[in-house]
């Protein structure tokens, strides 16, 4: 199962407990949205889009665009996002490697069918990873992906430490197991369920041990 604390700081412990061993890997977020439940009400806000917020932010733009298509607002999204998109690149030019001493040969990264949001994270994948790690690594696949991309982990009622069928893992990717360390890109964290069942794929293939390396970067946490 997976603990994640309070996110504080720029970079977090992310507990994992599963399959008989623990690691601790850290997770760093290029920001935090602003969209929790608690928030709004602070705000008096209801649950539709309000732009009286502040969407200055990376997290809270995309959590306002997913906002609109989630009410089905397709246009209204696309046009939104749009507006945005020179805003959002411009926040992560200025971002740095969070990670300066560590090196991998793998990068697993949890990709979106949005295509948008896949388009910001290859903005970041080109301009922040590929220029530090782009030498060494060997490896940079999605081999985990949902079957059915309208579920979700969480609207079923099954154990943390079970896996779930909607997700699968292409184990081709890994030669030697277990590997040695592992960098994970996502353009969101929210409960660390996606995380979970990776993490428990991960380790019931043997593609990662209690001695294995794990770095996490996430666009946003919510």
């Amino acid at each position: 199962m997976i603990t994640i604390n309070k996110f504080e700081d720029l970079v977090n412990k992310v507990q994992y407990k599963g399959l008989g061993f623990s690691l601790e890997i850290e997770v760093y977020s290029c920001c935090k949205s602003d969209m929790s439940g608690q928030l709004r009400v602070n705000l008096g806000m209801s649950n539709s889009y309000d732009p009286v917020r502040d969407d200055k932010n990376l997290g809270t733009i995309i959590e306002n665009y997913r906002k609109f298509l989630k009410e089905g607002k397709n246009d209204a999204a696309q046009s939104y996002f749009e507006t945005k998109i020179e805003l959002l690149e411009g926040q992560i030019e200025k971002t740095q490697f969070p990670f300066p001493n560590f090196t991998t040969e793998f990068i697993l990264i949890l990709s979106t069918v949005d295509e948008n949001r896949r388009k910001l994270m290859n903005f970041y994948y080109d301009r922040v990873i590929k220029d530090n790690l782009g030498n060494i690594v060997k490896n940079v696949s999605e081999a985990f992906k949902k079957i059915d991309n309208t579920i979700s982990v969480r609207e079923f009622s099954i154990k943390e430490d079970e896996l779930h069928d909607n997700y699968q893992l292409d184990v081709s990717n890994f030669k030697e197991i277990p590997i040695k360390s592992l960098l994970i890109f996502d353009d969101i964290i929210d409960t660390g369920a996606t995380l979970n069942q990776l993490l428990l794929r991960l380790s019931q293939e043997k593609i990662i041990d209690n001695k294995t390396v794990i770095k996490m970067i996430v666009l946003y946490n919510n």
